[in-house]
């Protein structure tokens, strides 16, 4: 046996059945491989998939409970029989020779390395929310990787990946305290990179990803890479691990509260975005058209919650319901003749979801807020004018150093109606 190809699988049966049609029509020998399926806690379980495939494949089946990736890779290299292990994605759409490729590039390797054929989303896929982030090299940045020379671990993307079994148990296989299917192979590939196993890109041998890309999934998985940089920070205590950090002056607990900040400020908005891109009545951009600076915003905005909630040791749940018990969003309104950088300022010291509009017309707020000239800026201010108890539609005015003047609750046409008198 010279291969063993390890696969972790969770309530995709039709994208499994497609990965398992590729394995059993592979040009390598069907004697030189087995297929080791771990299933992470299918419902219904996926064993009567596996079960059609005995006659075409050597296939062993595991169950395990929901436990993440990282736990069911682990679980099936224990059964492993080959040298070389290959993981795939479950999502993964393989070409005929994509193991013997691994084997050929193994066998002609002059050291022990690991390495990474390409992921490419299928045709069917790319919809303008992914070719948004496509654009971005996003999720996977294979640009990044150099082609002619080796790689650091953060290219170990268990997506088409091959390595020998005994180099990945040197180093005590994944770790199972990585329990969502992110960074817990690139936890492994820094940790490989360290005792001097690189990664290498293989040429010819691209998977296709069967994965349709939403708004809704990409920022539930930016949250959760938040929180596993800093899981993986904190672990080995590396700086390069948490760049952030040095904007912080090596400062977590500063860190924590810039990222709180920005956080505050952005409220829900990224979330509100991804739902308006994955509507199902969205009109279609044009055919030139492009998502890609929504998607970034999206990306900015998910990663800063992640990397707070990491930082503060919260789960993706707690992140979300503190993100929901902020106020709802405010529109400030630049002073037509006023100072635009004490306007900005207002917006950083916020310390709750905020806008800066030029027209009242465009606001988007359940808020208003008209900026007078010669605003300070004191971080006080709407705390102060939103804890005011205020009829509906009335105004009120913050007095001092500055004026504002806050109108809640009206529909956004009465609101600049009413500022632009």
């Amino acid at each position: 046996m010279d291969v063993s190809v390890i696969v972790p699988t969770a309530d995709r049966p039709d994208s499994l059945r497609r990965l398992l049609d590729g394995l059993a029509g592979q040009t390598l020998a069907r004697e030189r491989f087995e297929v080791v399926l771990a299933d992470d806690g299918s419902t219904p379980p996926v064993a009567t998939v596996a079960a059609t495939y005995r006659d075409r494949l050597d296939l062993r089946y595991l169950w395990q409970e929901r436990s993440g990736p990282g736990v069911a890779r682990n679980r099936a290299i224990a059964l492993a029989r080959g040298g070389l292990l290959v993981i795939l994605n479950d999502d993964a759409g393989v070409p005929r020779d994509l193991l013997a490729r691994h084997v050929a590039a193994h066998a002609a390797a002059p050291e022990t390395r690991v390495y990474l054929g390409g992921f490419d989303l299928a045709p069917d896929c790319v919809t303008p929310v992914a070719r948004g982030l496509l654009e971005l090299g996003l999720p996977f940045p294979f640009h990044q990787m150099r082609r002619d020379a080796p790689n650091p671990g953060r290219f170990f993307w268990t997506c088409n990946l091959s390595l020998p079994r005994a180099a990945l148990l040197a180093e005590g296989g994944f770790d199972e305290a990585f329990r969502h299917p992110v960074c817990e192979d690139v936890e492994l590939g820094y940790r490989l990179e360290k005792s001097g196993i690189k990664v290498h890109w293989l040429a010819g041998a691209p998977c296709l990803h069967h994965h349709r890309l939403t708004a809704g999934w990409f920022w539930r998985r930016q949250i959760e890479l938040g929180r596993a940089i800093v899981q993986m920070w904190r672990k080995h205590d590396d700086r390069e691990l948490l760049p952030w950090l040095k904007a912080a002056r090596d400062d977590p607990k500063l860190l924590a509260v810039t990222l709180e900040r920005l956080v505050r400020n952005q409220g829900r908005r990224f979330i509100e975005l991804a739902e308006a891109l994955d509507a199902p009545d969205r009109p279609a951009p044009p055919p030139n058209g492009s998502l890609a600076k929504e998607m970034h915003a999206i990306d900015e905005a998910a990663l800063r919650v992640g990397l707070l909630a990491g930082l503060e040791g919260w789960s993706s749940a707690k992140a979300l319901a503190w993100l929901e018990a902020l106020p709802s969003l405010t529109s400030l309104v630049a002073p037509r003749d006023g100072d635009r950088a004490a306007a900005e300022r207002a917006l950083q010291l916020a310390g709750a979801p905020v806008e800066l509009v030029d027209d009242p017309a465009a606001a988007r707020g359940e808020w208003l807020c008209q900026l007078e000239p010669g605003y300070a800026g004191e971080p006080a201010w709407l705390k102060q004018a939103r804890e005011r108890p205020l009829p509906r539609g009335a105004p009120t005015v913050v007095a001092g150093a500055y004026r504002l003047e806050v109108r809640r609750s009206q529909p956004r046409e009465a609101s600049a109606a009413l500022l632009t008198r």
